[in-house]
C-alpha cells in the first residue's frame, strides 16, 4: 500500500479538529450525526465512533488511516433500495470479507496468506471477523479495502440486535442522506487505542507505525492488516500489507530492524 500522500494527509489533519474524549463511559452508544455539514468531500458530516469496548475495531480502523493511506472520508451509496443492497453484496465481496478468511480452516487461510492472532492471553476474545475498514455501504468500498480479524461481538455491539458490522454502520449513518460524504470521529479513546490516539495528534503521529504496539491481548494490530488479491484466483488470496518494524535514523529516514521490538521516540 502507497505512503501517504498529500491529499491523505490533508484530510487526515482535518480529522484530529475534534476534542477527544478521554474517560470511556459504559454502554456509549453511536451519536449517528454529531455535526451539520454541507456533506460534501471538502465539508463532510462528521459521525461520532465511541470506542468503548470495541477498541479492536477502532484501533483497525485507525492503522488503516494512520499506517496505510486509507482516506477517512467516505461516501454514503445512493439509489434504490435494491440497487444499494446489490453494491453493497458487491462491496462486501470484492473486500474479500465475503470469503469469512479469518475463520477458516488453517489449511485454508494458509492457501489465501492469511493469519490470525495467537498466543494470546487467557480470556481473550476471537479474532475472526473481518472488519472492512472502508464499509460497503460507501461507494469507495470493496476493491483494495483494508480488512483485519476482530472479535465479532465488538462489530455487533453498537448495533445493538443487528447481527453483523453491516447492521453497525448502518446504524451510524443512518441520519446522513444518501450520495452525501462523512468521515468518523473516534471517540472515548484510552491506552487500548494507541494508534487512534496518534490518529488524532497534530499534526497525526506517524511513527507509531513503525513500533511494535502490543495491545492487551498480546499482539500488534498492524501484523494483521490484508488486502485481498485481485487477480482471480482459487481460492482467493490476500495480501499483508505490514511492512516490518522500522528504526529511525538521524536523517529522519528509517531502517529495517531484524526484529520485533519496541522502538522508542527520538
Amino acid at each position: 500500500m502507497q505512503l501517504l500522500l498529500v491529499v491523505q494527509y490533508a484530510a487526515i489533519l482535518a480529522l484530529q479538529l475534534t476534542p477527544i474524549n478521554a474517560n470511556p463511559a459504559p454502554n456509549a452508544k453511536v451519536n449517528a450525526l454529531v455535526s451539520r455539514a454541507a456533506g460534501t468531500r471538502n465539508d463532510p458530516h462528521i459521525v461520532d465512533m465511541p470506542c468503548t469496548d470495541m477498541e479492536d475495531v477502532c484501533e483497525a480502523d485507525c492503522i488503516a488511516i494512520l499506517c496505510h493511506g486509507k482516506d477517512p472520508v467516505m461516501q454514503k451509496l445512493a439509489g434504490t433500495a435494491d440497487a444499494k443492497k446489490k453494491q453493497k453484496e458487491d462491496n462486501y465481496r470484492k473486500s474479500g470479507a465475503y470469503f469469512v478468511p479469518f475463520d477458516e480452516p488453517l489449511d485454508m487461510q494458509k492457501k489465501r496468506g492469511i493469519s490470525v492472532p495467537s498466543g494470546l492471553i487467557p480470556g481473550a476474545p476471537v479474532f475472526n471477523s473481518a472488519e472492512e475498514t472502508t464499509y460497503e455501504s460507501t461507494q469507495q468500498g470493496g476493491t483494495n479495502c483494508i480488512i483485519f480479524p476482530v472479535p465479532r461481538d465488538q462489530q455487533t455491539l453498537q448495533g445493538g440486535n443487528m447481527q453483523n458490522q453491516f447492521g453497525r454502520v448502518d446504524e451510524a449513518l443512518r441520519n446522513i442522506p444518501d450520495g452525501q460524504f462523512f468521515k468518523q470521529r473516534f471517540s472515548f479513546l484510552n491506552s487500548d487505542t494507541p494508534h487512534c490516539l496518534a490518529l488524532q495528534q497534530i499534526p497525526p503521529d506517524t511513527s507509531i507505525c513503525h513500533k511494535e504496539k502490543k495491545n492487551k491481548w498480546g499482539f500488534d494490530m498492524k501484523k494483521f492488516a490484508f488486502v485481498m488479491d485481485q487477480a482471480a484466483k482459487n481460492p482467493r488470496t490476500f495480501t499483508n500489507l505490514f511492512g516490518g518494524y522500522k528504526r529511525k535514523r538521524s536523517d529522519g529516514t528509517y531502517e529495517p530492524i531484524e526484529e520485533a521490538q519496541e522502538v522508542q521516540d527520538e
